[in-house]
């Protein structure tokens, strides 16, 4: 399989809130000319904050244009053959928000099939939050709530291993009774074998062909059912996620 996709944690910038703005760079090299088109198709269906699929597009256009591209809606209002959109697409993005929200809508128009088949074939995709979720084999370690329900639970599966995207560890003396992301990763290896990595906000994986390396200067953690997690920082290689 050929595979170009960018995994990234969280939308907006955690400091500047800035849409994608601890990434812009990184976007930017790994899209390039896009084989000479500065288009980049989105898919708005995860709707974070139950906004309207209008008001996303309205709002990630402008970051876009800042990097020099276009962003072009999948969605117009009519579902007018969005699948025909991604077969002619050059780039993917797909934004974060609820990832249940965002199966829905795929299974709901039929695009698994044409998104598997064009991200597979070496097309560049970006997947924020949810549209990172959706990459992997199930939906399964999404921090999100099931305010709608899929056909199923299985997402693209690009990659063979699970993402938990905004990762985060309750610091010592923290006063927090719930269950932590590392308990939830727990829960899922109870009943599940595959490898889980939880990426902290500030981070992303870049994945080419059987390349994957982590980015970002928030680190990650990856999970394997019956081992001790290991922490991996920026730079680090993690090929083994593919295995």
């Amino acid at each position: 399989m050929t595979r170009k996709l960018l995994l990234v944690s969280n939308t907006n910038d955690a400091h500047t809130k800035q849409v994608l703005g601890y990434c812009r760079d990184e976007i930017a090299d790994f899209i390039g000319t896009v084989e000479g088109s500065r288009e980049v198709l989105f898919l708005p269906y995860a709707r974070p904050g139950g906004i309207s699929c209008e008001d996303y597009i309205t709002l990630m256009k402008p970051a876009f244009e800042e990097m020099g591209y276009t962003l072009i809606s999948a969605y117009d209002g009519s579902n007018n053959n969005p699948s025909s959109k991604i077969a002619k697409a050059r780039a993917i993005f797909v934004g974060g928000g609820n990832t249940f929200v965002l199966l829905k809508y795929l299974y709901d128009f039929g695009l698994l099939g044409a998104l598997r088949n064009k991200i597979g074939g070496g097309t560049p995709y970006i997947g924020s939050s949810a549209g990172a979720n959706i990459v992997c084999p199930t939906i399964a370690t999404t921090n999100d709530n099931p305010i709608v329900e899929p056909r199923s639970l299985q997402g693209l599966g690009i990659v063979p291993f699970q993402i938990k995207p905004h990762y985060f560890e309750p610091p010592e003396g923290f006063l927090y009774t719930g269950e932590t992301h590392a308990e939830k990763i727990k829960e899922y290896h109870a009943f599940n074998d595959r490898t889980v990595i939880g990426i902290r906000e500030g981070s992303w994986l870049r994945i080419e062909n059987n390349n994957v390396y982590l980015r970002g200067n928030t680190g990650a953690k990856v999970f394997i059912k019956g081992k001790e997690s290991i922490e991996y920082v920026q730079g680090d290689r993690l090929d083994f996620l593919l295995d």
